[in-house]
This record gives structure tokens, sequence and C-alpha cells, in this order.
């Protein structure tokens, strides 16, 4: 069974995503495949792009190449999400809401028939 792992890039590379894991194993079972797109070569760029301008004091450059834009560019989610039998979605572990980007890859699977579950955890 393949199943997305639906967070905010924001989350990538912590002890959340980790217990987010976790928690999908422990819920589907060790023999899973989890699609995590935070292991996809083809945004690893993109998501760097945005964390290094996100840091960026230039309002400028900040206009220019935004959040906005990468979240237009949800075409590589959505073929990984095709693939999946499931989608599993976590908040942003600061707020307790889904990103733009999370909300609109649970309105896709819904709107492909992948089941969705959305999983809410404290640190």
């Amino acid at each position: 069974m393949k199943i997305y792992f639906a967070h905010t890039i924001k989350d990538y590379d912590s002890k959340y995503e980790d217990k987010c894991i976790f928690i999908i194993k422990e819920e589907f079972g060790n023999d899973i495949n989890i699609i995590n797109p935070n292991n996809f070569d083809d945004i690893k760029n993109c998501k760097n792009k945005y964390l290094s301008i996100s840091k960026c004091n230039n309002i400028e450059v900040v206009k220019k190449h935004n959040y906005k834009t990468f979240i237009s560019e949800m075409d590589i989610f959505y073929n990984k999400i095709e693939k999946c039998d499931i989608l599993v979605a976590f908040p942003y572990s600061k707020t307790g809401n889904f990103s733009a980007g999370v909300k609109k890859e649970i309105q896709y699977a819904e709107n492909i028939g992948v089941k969705v579950y959305k999983m809410f955890i404290t640190m």
C-alpha cells in the first residue's frame, strides 16, 4: 500500500516529521510505502529556493520568488498523489492548521478518489 505523507515544507527535516512518520507506521503497519515529498529529488531545488529566499531581507527578491510561486507548481505533488492509495495529512506543527499546499493536496486526493486521513498530534 502506498501512502502519501502530506505536510508543510516548514516541517521537513524536523522531529515533528519523524513523529508523523512513526504514527503513520503505527496506524497502517510497517508493510507500507510512505511517499514523502521531502524526499522528492524533483522538488529539492524548488524547496531550497523558497526556504533560502524566505530568510532574505530583500523585499523585491521575496516578492519575485515567494511561497505562492512554489504552491502554484503543485503538479509535482499531484503526480505522486495519483499513484497512492491513501493520503495522510498533518497540520503545520506550530499552528495546528493545514498549510495552503497541504489543503490543495487534500482537495486533489479527494477529487480523484484517493482516501484521505487528517491526523492531529501533539509534541
